[in-house]
Formats: C-alpha cells, structure tokens, sequence
C-alpha cells in the first residue's frame, strides 16, 4: 500500500470494542502487519497510519491504547466561540452588516443562559452531548437562528417558489427582528431541552436578561444571586424591542410572527374551528392546539427550502404526540412538489443493515456515486424511537451509528460493491422517549447534528380542548342527555387518570403501575365503539365510562387493596362529576361491554353474565374447531 511514497491515513471513525479491535493490535505494532483469516498477511508501508475517532475509550483495552497516541479533546476548550464565528462568516451577503449584533448577543447571554438550564432539569436523549454542552447549544442556536432569518429576513429579490419580490427589511427593523428572534431562538434551543417543571423559570430569566430585569439596571451579581447561578459572563444589551406581557403566559406560549414581527401566541396559527370527516377512526383525528401547532411551525421553519436544513430530534414521554404532530405534517404541511418523504420505526431487533436498505430503496441516482431524492426535491426521512435499537454487548448501537455516518460523511458504502454512495438534500428528523426507565440513551456524537425539542405532557387546558372537540363530534346523534355529559365526561377521565397517576405509583414490585396520556385516551376510544342504540341515556353513557375505567386503570392492578382504593375512587369521581350514586346506577356487577354478544357487533352493556360465559364459550368452540392448536381455557367472572 502507498508505494508512491506519500503519507496515507486510515481513519476508523465510531466506537470500538474489545473483539475487532484486538485485531488490529498487530497492524499497530511496529511491523505493520495484518493477518487475516485466510492465513494471508498484508504488510502495510511505512507511510500508512491509522487514525481513530471515538467518543470514549470506555471499552478498549491497554494493549490498543498503549499501541496509539492520544489527543483528548475538552469540550471546556473549544466552548461555542469559533463554531459560531465560523457560522457568521458564511450568513447570506445580506446579512453580513448584522455580524457584530449577532455576536454580541451570543457573547453576552448564552454563558449565563447554559449556566441557567444547568440548575434546572436537562431532559438529553445522550449522556453527554460529545462537544460538551456550551458548543452543542452553540451549534443548535446557529441552525435555528439561520432558519428563521432565511423566513424573517430573506435576501432581495424575487422568491424562487412564489415568484413574487421577497419582503426586505429595513436596517432599523432587521436589528429589532433578530433581537426577537434570537431570544426566540434560546427558548427553543436551551430552554427546549428544559423539563416541563423548570419552564416557568427558564422563561422568567429571559425576560431579566432581556429587560435587563427592573429599570434594565441589573447587575450580573444581582442576576447571579437571585437565580443561584456560578456564571458571571452576561452584560445587558439595549433594545427597543418589548417581550408579550407575563400575565399572558411564557415565553414559550408565544412565537415571531414573519409578516407583523410581534409576539403572538402559538393558538393563532389554528385556522377555524376543527372539522372532522364523517367515519373518521378515533386514532386518526387530530384536534389542532397550541402545542401541536408550535411542533408543527418549528418542523416547518426547520425544513424549509434553504442552503442547509436543520435536524430535529422530539423527545418526550409517551403520549405526548410526537409521532402524530410529525406524521400530520409530513402529511399535509410540505409540498409534495418539493418534499419526499421516507417514514419508518426502528426497534429492538433493527440492525444496520435494515436501515441502510430502506433508505437506499427510496433514493434516486442522480450522477455518479451520489443518489438523492428526485430533482428540485428535498427527501424528508422520519425514524420514530430512535432509542429502540438494543445496545451490544460492548454498548454501542449499529443502526444509529449508521447513520452518524451519514450525517458526517454526507453518505456511507454499498454493501456489495463497497463504493461510497454520497446524499443530497436529505433532511432527518426523529422522535423518542427521554432515557430512563428501561429505555436507551443514543450516542452523543449523533445528537449533535441534530435540534433536540423535550416535548411536554398536554396541559388540562389542551387535553379538554382535544376530547371535548372528539366526543362532542362522535356524541353529536346521540340523545341530548348523552351529549351535553360531554364537559363532565371529559373532567372526570381526567380526573380519574391524575388521581391513578398520583396514588398508585410503580414500584419494583409493581413496576407495570406506569400510566400515561395514552391511556386516559383510551378511555375516550372505547366510548366511540358504542352505538346510539347502545347508549340511550346518561346512565348507560356513565355505566359505559366506568367500565372503560376499569379496563384501561384497575385490569392493571395486582392485589386487593389496589383494586379496593380504585374502587374507592371510582364511585367518588361518579359522584362528583355526575351527581350518580354507584349503586343506584350500577345493576349488575362486574361492568362487561363488548361487541360479540349480538349478530351486529353492537358494542353494549352484558346484562347477563350467564349468556356472555355461554357465548364466550360458544366462540371458543367455533375458534378450536378451524385452529389447528385448539385453547382449552375456562370461561368465569
């Protein structure tokens, strides 16, 4: 190898482990020697040198590390300075005078700001961002800043995709539109990946560092003292521009608006009341609110037609809406002209090779080595829980790796034919639980190229919102007795779910006792499966609800007492919300729906436990008749 004498690197970029690398202890010796398998040895030449980036040398062993130099490179070293200054340097030539300002703002704030996010709980999906905290935020206020400047500020000239003349700004304006933005910007960049409880804090110190607290006569020892800080980096930066007033809500209730540069509040961007098409599935409608709104603008202005798009990773808790907001915007928010669009699911068993092949299948060779989506298009690819994929034995996870590599190396290798295959105008975007609790952190060096969004738990104000809008939809032919329960109805399975929530928490012995916002909304899903017949008044409809209750909360429970304090609670919440006493309402005990007990699969109340055994006995023997495998099971309540 090399024989024309000049210098070769060999660069092994990802994690190793203690099996392959092993291998390569005697190329890294002084000999240079490789042996494969085969018997064969290949003699590498003095001007080959091997190179490896990785994250850590957790899993590596003493022979390798003493057989390699070492350059440790420290997050604390490096800080956000030059990736910020490197990203000033390449803003559009009409941005070019707004530089100084830019880096003024970064300067006097963002220390303090990380410094601030620390005292509060950071909701990661790594462990530790691999360039430290200070340059990942750094990193991710320059994607999201360039994002919103190319919509707020765009160059002069006509819009390549409306063809009408872009609306330029004048300098006083531009100054005052990227003060806003940029404040804009660390709520949703910093203070994002700020858990739901911190919130009211974060966004109470941009307020003083944007006012520069009473009179704009803080102090930073003033501003350090009073929010328990060590940072003392920060200076006030006067401006002319004025935040939304507190009494309406948190920064983060609020966005820029591009035509008017006003604070407003996310619920103007829902347009008209909600319709919903006649037979929709229950899993299948959306209810528009403010916090599926901003997920949707902040996916739009990410990926927007621009020199270079930003990733976005959604992380939160199951029930959230994640995967729903994404999905609904790859669906109907981008122009099928422009976009493309590839949607999978990773999970415990996917490999890299799976992942290499769905991506591969839906690319387009545009020249030689280098494929993409189909011209003047832009390829959207959305991986739902990105922390699926199981660890290997030595911690590291293929499918993700596989693709940190194609995010730093704009493409990977063919598989059969080992040529490297380059991407254009590939755009990722995921979503996933927060680690913990049995799910996967990811690897650090992949979420840097990514915006990372902690998407909180629905509010009671957007939970009424969301199932109100359902059940006054599905409700709507009942009898007026059945549909005007609606309020009540959806007060009390909220009511319901944050009391099961709060009292019976999980334990090791109970560790299954885990209740989310899916399955309050399962509540809401077996109430649509009842038919008018089935649901002739309030009684039947709060007979209906209990049962769906006790399907979805106490089915889940593992001993007397449980089940007694859920009962407990159950006819407490009957009484509150419905002014119902369970026995007067009550007539037969156990509470059974179900829809098999009739020829017309009418979901309805079993008012005799003897037909539901015989019925259910009868399906048995239908279903062991066709089965190859018969169940013999015993029916009993």
């Amino acid at each position: 190898m090399c024989d024309d004498g000049n210098r070769q690197w060999l660069i092994l970029d990802g994690p190793i482990d203690a099996l392959w690398i092993e291998d390569m202890n005697t190329v890294l010796d002084d000999n240079k020697k490789l042996c494969l398998l085969s018997g064969e040895i290949i003699k590498l030449s003095p001007q080959c040198n091997m190179m490896f980036e990785v994250a850590d040398l957790a899993v590596a062993s003493p022979a390798t590390v003493s057989r390699c130099g070492m350059i440790l490179m420290e997050p604390e070293n490096m800080s956000y300075g030059p990736l910020v200054q490197s990203w000033l340097n390449k803003l559009p030539e009409h941005l070019q005078a707004s530089k100084e300002q830019i880096w003024t703002l970064f300067s006097c704030h963002l220390d303090m700001t990380i410094d601030m996010a620390r005292r509060l709980k950071l909701v990661l999906p790594c462990d530790q961002p691999s360039m430290g905290l200070q340059g990942w935020f750094g990193a991710q206020i320059c994607r999201l800043l360039q994002s919103l400047l190319h919509l707020h500020a765009p160059p002069p000239g006509d819009n390549p995709q409306t063809g009408k003349p872009n609306k330029v700004l004048n300098p006083k304006d531009l100054e005052m539109r990227i003060e806003q933005l940029f404040f804009f910007t660390l709520a949703w960049t910093v203070g994002g990946c700020v858990e739901e409880s911190g919130r009211p804090k974060f966004s109470e110190f941009l307020r003083d560092i944007f006012t520069g607290g009473d009179g704009g006569f803080i102090t930073a020892e003033q501003l350090r003292d009073k929010y328990g800080l060590l940072e003392l980096k920060w200076k006030h930066v006067a401006t002319k521009t004025q935040l939304p007033d507190a009494d309406k809500g948190l920064l983060y209730d609020f966005f820029v608006d591009d035509t008017t540069g006003k604070w407003t509040p996310w619920t103007a961007l829902i347009k008209g009341g909600t319709t919903i098409p006649e037979g929709s599935q229950f899993h299948t409608i959306i209810v528009p609110t403010g916090d599926t709104t901003r997920n949707q603008y902040l996916l739009s202005i990410a990926c927007a037609k621009q020199k270079k798009p930003c990733n976005i990773i959604f992380c939160g808790v199951t029930g959230t809406g994640k995967t729903v907001s994404v999905k609904n915007q790859l669906l109907s928010g981008f122009e099928e002209t422009q976009y493309s669009t590839i949607q999978f699911a990773f999970s415990a068993a996917t490999t890299s090779r799976q992942t290499q092949e769905i991506i591969d299948g839906k690319l387009d060779k545009r020249r030689r080595g280098v494929f993409g989506p189909p011209i003047n298009k832009s390829m959207l690819i959305f991986v739902d829980d990105l922390n699926m994929p199981q660890k290997e034995e030595y911690g590291s996870q293929p499918p993700l790796e596989i693709l940190r590599q194609c995010l730093c190396q704009n493409g990977w290798y063919d598989r059969k034919t080992n040529e490297f295959r380059s991407f254009e105008d590939l755009i990722f975007l995921g979503a996933m639980g927060p680690p913990g609790g049995g799910k996967n952190s990811i690897p650090a060096r992949y979420v840097w190229h990514f915006n990372t969004i902690y998407i909180t738990p629905y509010n009671t104000e957007s939970l009424g919102r969301i199932f109100s809008t359902i059940m006054k939809w599905f409700f709507t032919p009942f009898p007026s007795s059945v549909s005007q329960a609606v309020p009540a109805l959806v007060a009390a399975s909220s009511d319901v779910y944050n009391s099961v929530a709060e009292i019976l928490r999980p334990t090791p012995t109970k560790s299954h006792y885990s209740f989310n916002l899916r399955d309050l909304s399962k509540i809401f899903q077996g109430l649509t499966l009842c038919s008018k017949s089935s649901l002739p008044d309030l009684d039947s409809l709060v007979r209906c609800w209990a049962h769906e209750c006790q399907r979805i909360f106490e089915d889940r429970l593992i001993n007397d007492d449980d089940h007694g304090l859920f009962a407990e609670l159950l006819k407490a919440k009957m009484k509150e919300h419905f002014k119902k006493d369970w026995k007067a309402t009550v007539k037969l005990e156990p509470l059974v729906f179900a829809d098999f007990l009739n020829n017309k699969q009418i979901y309805q109340e079993c008012e005799d436990h003897d037909l539901l055994i015989s019925k259910t006995q009868e399906l048995l023997n239908d279903y062991n008749t066709m089965a190859k495998h018969g169940m013999n099971l015993v029916s009993a309540l």
